[in-house]
């Protein structure tokens, strides 16, 4: 048995050394090493699915293609192998090729997380025990009755319908584990408690300090953190201020996970962990308050908010307080090229109520802009996962949501109306992209842009020129794009022609100017 241990040990250790977790393009690291499935598990896996030849099965991470490629040789079905690697796309292509299953195979390089599956019937994963987490709000997209199946790794907080054990053909000493879920997915409630409102995505190191650092921590505070996961905040609160905090959360994994790290950080006299739910809690206790929940469950707060001492600050990480004025909002840097940037909200007991908008009416007539037009802007505008977009005048919400889905990059819908602001939070809900995408309710001409690195807009010509001095607090390097109007006075950077779409025979103009603006030259005269 030494011999298995020592490979499940080089597993682990390996497969652990994963990047963070983020959307594709241009591509980052895999989150996992490369291990093969063995042949007689691909096929178990596939017959455990009842895989038939109606059906289409995704491979997320499809390393050298086995699955689909057995898949569709075995089953003559439909099927497509996803992975971040180009090398393992490759490699699958060839494997494809050399097995004649193309006209039955495609393999494509794309980002898993940023997917949507809900074509699939059947899906085969090969990750790791949070990465398939992770991959739940996609999962329950798919349609009632299909398949998802993983070898060796569990998914939790999802009860499988059935787990096999499957011997490995080329090691004696080894065995593997097949678990299957079906659609819709069977949520398993905490013991004694509800299941958690949002699935667990830990807040990087850097923007816990931050996010303590704006709140003025000091040696005197008390630190709640609602939905604490790991214990990371409470736990960094203790160590670098000295302070008292408390960690709550409902998932009796991650209150064991916190209380652990408690101990090994060596601060059980400062940091006390509680299965807890939030939403019941006496808040009047705390002098700080740290959130990473979503927009609703923040707003869900404020009636327990409103009773802390005045003075006491609240700090959420990537997720607004819609209603509430916060006192600052900073903008914190992913690690690399490929991480997404944060927003560190905070706000100061009493909060700051907005009050109702004084709604005026919408400058312009909706009209939505044709998809391939959404495209065309976001592809001018060059637009990557690090960027945050501003789409002023969101409509349905589109332009945000595009954004998202195709370069996982946050983004922002602002409209006066509020049919669009509801139909366009519809939309973000249906496209589940939550995650990613805020609307809210504006006057655009109100609204500070500077935190936007992408502003687009489809508003008449006088509108783009009063947003002029808006736009000019951009940071250099932001691009600005406008479906068919210009802004005069300003001098684009590029004007390309799109093609009507099917739907329509009129093509459309898409302009691009680059911060800071080019300011066109008066002629003598007509100053």
């Amino acid at each position: 048995m030494a011999r298995r241990v020592s490979f499940v040990c080089a597993v682990v250790v390996s497969m652990g050394l994963i990047s963070p977790v983020g959307a594709a393009e241009p591509p980052r690291e895999p989150d996992v090493i490369f291990l093969p499935t063995p042949q007689n598990v691909v096929e178990k896996m596939l017959e455990l699915a009842k895989v038939t030849k109606a059906d289409v099965v995704y491979d997320l991470g499809c390393g050298d293609g086995r699955i689909p490629v057995t898949a569709a040789k075995r089953y003559g079905c439909k099927a497509f192998g996803y992975d971040i690697d180009p090398q393992r796309v490759r490699e699958s292509r060839q494997n494809v090729e050399a097995s004649g299953v193309g006209n039955l195979v495609t393999i494509e390089q794309k980002d898993i997380f940023t997917l949507d599956v809900s074509d699939a019937n059947v899906v085969t994963l090969y990750l790791l025990p949070s990465l398939n987490v992770k991959l739940i709000p996609k999962l329950d997209k798919l349609k009632p009755g299909s398949r998802i199946v993983s070898h060796d790794f569990d998914m939790q907080g999802v009860t499988p319908d059935r787990v096999i054990t499957v011997p490995d053909t080329e090691d004696s000493d080894r065995t593997h584990r097949i678990y299957l879920w079906t659609t819709p997915l069977k949520r398993e409630p905490p013991a004694g408690g509800r299941a958690p409102d949002v699935v667990y995505v830990p807040t990087p190191q850097k923007v816990v300090e931050k996010m303590l650092e704006l709140a003025k921590v000091t040696r005197k505070d008390v630190v709640y953190d609602l939905g604490c996961g790991d214990g990371r905040i409470p736990i960094t609160a203790a160590k670098k201020y000295g302070c008292r905090a408390v960690g709550y959360d409902i998932d009796p994994v991650r209150v064991k996970e916190s209380r652990e790290n408690v101990d090994a950080n060596g601060v059980g006299k400062l940091v006390t962990i509680e299965q807890k739910d939030i939403f019941t809690l006496d808040l009047s206790g705390a002098s700080v308050i740290t959130l990473y929940l979503l927009p609703t469950l923040n707003v869900k707060l404020i009636p327990q908010l409103d009773k802390l001492k005045p003075g006491s600050r609240i700090v959420s990480h990537d997720f607004d307080m819609k209603g509430v004025i916060p006192d600052q909002v900073i903008h914190v840097q992913g690690d690399d090229e490929f991480s997404l940037d944060h927003t560190v909200y905070l706000w100061t007991t009493p909060l700051k109520k907005e009050p109702p908008a004084e709604l005026r009416r919408p400058d312009v007539l909706y009209v939505p802009t044709p998809q391939n037009v959404v495209e065309k802007m976001l592809e001018l505008a060059k637009v990557t996962k690090t960027d945050v977009l501003y789409d002023l005048g969101c409509g349905d919400g589109r332009i945000p949501i595009t954004a998202a889905k195709k370069y996982g990059c946050r983004a922002f819908g602002f409209d006066i109306d509020p049919r669009r602001i509801k139909e366009s939070q519809q939309n973000v809900e249906a496209k589940g992209v939550g995650n990613l995408v805020t609307i809210e309710q504006k006057d655009i001409f109100t609204l500070d842009l500077s935190g936007a690195s992408v502003v687009t807009l489809y508003l008449l010509p006088a509108l783009n020129v009063k947003l002029i001095p808006q736009l000019e607090k951009l940071k250099p390097g932001s691009r600005i794009v406008s479906h068919e109007f210009d802004m005069q006075g300003v001098t684009p950077d590029q004007v390309i022609k799109v093609p009507g779409d099917g739907q329509s025979s009129l093509s459309s103009r898409v302009y691009l100017w680059t911060a800071p603006l080019k300011k066109k030259q008066s002629l003598p005269g007509r100053d």
